[in-house]
């Protein structure tokens, strides 16, 4: 099946599942994104995460020249 996964935001990074997604219909059970990722730690040098400049740049098409 292709579809639409019906995400809250992609384009903020929201990768939640909307209620009337056809995920569901195929089983697909949410993935706990609450508990699990970085997490403030003592010994973890990751926190806060700070992103390198550019690192979520968009990438654009020219579909004129097609």
């Amino acid at each position: 099946m292709i579809a639409d996964p019906l995400f809250v935001n992609a384009a903020t990074d929201d990768y939640r599942l909307r209620p009337e997604s056809p995920a569901f219909a195929l089983g697909f059970e949410p993935i706990p994104i609450e508990r699990i990722g970085p997490y403030a730690d003592d010994l973890r040098a990751s926190w806060p995460i700070t992103e390198a400049p550019g690192a979520r740049e968009q990438m654009k098409l020219d579909w004129s020249r097609r």
